[in-house]
């Protein structure tokens, strides 16, 4: 111990003072020691079994206690789980107060549109509670169905009722509103409007007397116009056979072209047509051999078409005969050996395509058609004016098409009167009676007119170089051509 004092001494400090401290913990030590000592013999006389108890309900309470912490626990969680639904909840609730305030303004509002049938809902609502029970999700399911199919048809009626509108709208030259153009209950609002406004002004008053004058100007068709019809359709007949008759009669064109005048019947006025000519077949009335019938439904279209505003002006068959028909120019061509004629297109159709004869020669004839029928031109007949007047006259044509338009035009029977440059003049000398050279004098700058009288032994003479007129002689020169040289053709003639 000394020695273990003297050791430490220099780090401890005085000898006295750490014994006093080293003996107080000695005594501190055994005093503990006995109290361990006294415990222990307490421990040995407690009762074994009693102790064995105590341990266990300890055990026991210590696991009951973790337990009911647990309950605790789980008990916070589920309150605060149901704090959130309850919140929840009362948001949803909150929400669905206000969608059941808007529906039932949606309701109250629907009820007050015009057209809603509180008794036809009533109705229908009593039929699905008798069919569907109390199943208000089933009823909602059904309803949203039979909503979207009246929405549909309402669309459809609404789209099918505008366009009747626009009909009448353009029928009538009436005009609606632009903010009534999409909506068919605006639309509705003013066509009722319109409605009182034409019954208030006594139109009404006038629907007797409109219908007698429609009947009587069905009277005066069936009698009398229809029969006037009929002869102008016929003049307009005979006419066409007759320009097709020139035209048959005249040389080929280029390309061996021939024309025909035609017509068709507009498939709108064919019905019209029909009763016309079977009133001049049958008579205006009918009887036991037939008539002409009733009177065909176009004949009042057209009558009421011309009551319409500003449509005085558009031509109708009423008005013209020649508008129960498209009129168009035939193309043939003709075959060079064996003569038939192949259709080959409509004059209407080559428009921007073709030569410049192509271009030039079916105008010709359109000419010489038209004032042959604004003189009225009868075969045969060469009294009165038959004058045909042209302008810088079969420029850029070739001598076949000049040709074949005059012998046209001396078929038809008309006097043409001419200016040209001169570059056809030795074609046109076979057909023309006087022409005049024109000059003018670069000094005086006089216009000097030189006259030429032809006479007919001159125009034949030049016909006679003409094959138009004189077919043989292209199988001459054919012959010619293909002949020896020490042969004749009249050797082989002969």
């Amino acid at each position: 111990m000394k020695s273990l004092f003297e050791n430490i001494g220099p780090f401890i400090g005085g000898e006295q003072e750490k014994v006093q401290e080293i003996l107080q913990h000695f005594d501190s030590i055994a005093h503990d020691a006995q109290g361990v000592q006294a415990l222990a013999k307490r421990l040995e006389a407690l009762d074994t079994d009693e102790y064995r108890q105590l341990v266990q309900a300890a055990i026991e309470a210590d696991e009951a206690l973790s337990k009911l912490r647990s309950a605790q626990k789980a008990a916070v969680q589920a309150f605060g789980s149901a704090g959130n639904e309850h919140q929840q909840k009362q948001k949803q609730t909150a929400s669905c107060r206000l969608h059941a305030h808007a529906q039932k303004e949606n309701a109250e509002k629907a009820r007050a549109e015009d057209g809603y049938d509180a008794d036809f809902a009533s109705e229908q609502w009593e039929k699905l509670l008798d069919r569907l029970e109390s199943s208000f999700s089933t009823i909602a399911t059904e309803c949203r169905r039979r909503s979207k199919t009246a929405d549909d048809e309402s669309r459809r009626k609404a789209f099918n009722g505008l366009q009747k509108l626009g009909g009448f709208l353009n029928k009538h030259n009436e005009f609606l509103p632009n903010e009534a153009q999409e909506d068919w209950r605006l639309s509705r609002a003013w066509l009722t409007e319109r409605v009182a406004v034409l019954r208030d002004t006594g139109l009404r008053e006038y629907t007797a007397r409109m219908e007698d004058a429609l009947s009587t100007a069905k009277n005066t068709f069936r009698n009398d116009v229809a029969v006037a019809l009929n002869e102008h359709l016929q003049w307009l007949g005979d006419t066409i056979d007759r320009m097709n008759l020139a035209l048959r009669a005249a040389p080929t064109f280029t390309n061996g072209e021939r024309y025909q005048f035609r017509r068709h019947v507009r498939p709108a006025y064919a019905a019209l047509l029909k009763f016309i000519k079977d009133v001049a077949q049958f008579g205006p009335t009918d009887d036991m051999f037939g008539g002409a019938g009733e009177m065909p439904k176009e004949f009042e279209d057209l009558m009421r078409e011309k009551t319409v505003v500003g449509a005085a002006a558009i031509k109708s068959p009423l008005d013209d005969y020649r508008e129960f028909f498209d009129f168009d120019v035939e193309v043939f061509r003709e075959d060079a050996v064996t003569g038939a004629a192949k259709h080959v297109g409509w004059l209407s159709k080559r428009v921007g395509s073709g030569s410049g004869g192509e271009h030039r020669a079916p105008l010709y004839v359109i000419a010489g058609a038209a004032m042959s029928s604004a003189y009225r031109l009868e075969r045969g007949d060469d009294t009165g004016m038959r004058l045909l007047v042209i302008d810088e006259a079969f420029i850029k044509m070739d001598p076949r098409n000049i040709v074949a338009t005059m012998r046209y035009f001396e078929e038809l029977g008309l006097q043409v009167f001419m200016a040209s440059t001169g570059d056809a003049l030795g074609t046109l000398t076979a057909f023309l009676d006087r022409y005049y050279d024109i000059m003018r004098d670069a000094e005086s700058n006089v216009v000097v007119l030189e006259g030429h009288d032809i006479s007919a032994s001159v125009r034949e003479m030049f016909r006679a170089d003409l094959p138009e007129f004189h077919p043989e002689l292209v199988e001459q020169e054919i012959v010619r051509q293909f002949l020896p040289q020490n042969e004749s053709p009249e050797g082989i003639t002969a």
